[in-house]
């Protein structure tokens, strides 16, 4: 089936109320939260008029035969989308109708059928409704999050262009500890910080508990000088630097 996002311009965007346990029991990959919610699948806004054209069916069996490998499938969603507009990349009715519709059984089968993460109607709500463009709402998103990440961290300069955007999305650590937050999100800082926080692991991609402590308290460093320190301005060696002076201070 090949769709045209300028064909559902008449649907609406949606907003999923609670889900009582007995109702949230049903859900699988081939029944979305709209065949039990009824007349609480309730209407928000009318999606606008996009021009765009895929294969659905093709880009779901992708997703879905791939779905352990985040990546891959980022990289995908990212070749189909990077044709639009910015507006209409931050346009949060669209990425909600891919979630809950188009691409539910990718959603399904990422997060929730092998159980790793517990369905409960929050989580359902974050990563099948995109509320507003806040980086906690676009990087919790089961679709939005895979376009904006490569987005943000595809660097033309790295021999291989995407060794961030792999690095990010084989620790999700990194994603929850940094992309959803407001205060240190910018192109320029994931450009350099990963590339630097890469050399000086000597490209160690693996995150162990002692390394995720360490990276929560450079966050909390960061945020506390930031008010007087514009990291925007900071290459890859000024990172390397600071993440060097932290990890000593930090022993």
């Amino acid at each position: 089936m090949i769709t045209k996002l300028s064909r559902y311009s008449q649907l609406t965007c949606v907003q999923l109320q609670s889900l009582d346990s007995q109702e949230l029991s049903k859900l699988n990959e081939n029944v979305k939260p709209e065949d039990v919610l009824d007349e609480r699948f309730l209407i928000v806004e009318e999606v606008p008029m996009v021009d765009l054209e895929f294969n659905v069916d093709i880009l779901n069996n992708f997703l879905i035969e791939n779905y352990e490998n985040d990546f891959e499938c980022a990289l995908e969603i990212y070749k189909t989308f990077k044709r639009l507009d910015r507006s209409t990349l931050l346009d949060s009715c669209m990425w909600s109708y891919y979630g809950a519709q188009v691409f539910w059984k990718y959603t399904y089968t990422r997060y929730f059928k092998d159980q790793l993460m517990l369905i409960n109607s929050d989580e359902l709500n974050k990563l099948v409704v995109l509320k507003n463009t806040k980086p906690s709402s676009i990087f919790s998103h089961s679709i939005a999050r895979n376009w904006w990440i490569v987005d943000i961290t595809r660097n033309t300069e790295l021999e291989d262009k995407y060794q961030i955007t792999k690095y990010i999305f084989s620790n999700e650590f990194l994603i929850e500890l940094f992309f959803k937050n407001e205060f240190i999100l910018t192109k320029n800082f994931v450009k350099n910080f990963f590339h630097a926080l890469l050399l000086t692991n000597d490209e160690e991609w693996d995150i162990n508990k002692e390394d995720q402590e360490f990276l929560e308290y450079v966050l909390d460093t960061m945020e506390q000088i930031g008010v007087y320190t514009i990291f925007d301005s900071y290459d890859t060696s000024d990172y390397m630097k600071l993440i060097t002076k932290m990890y000593e201070g930090y022993n």
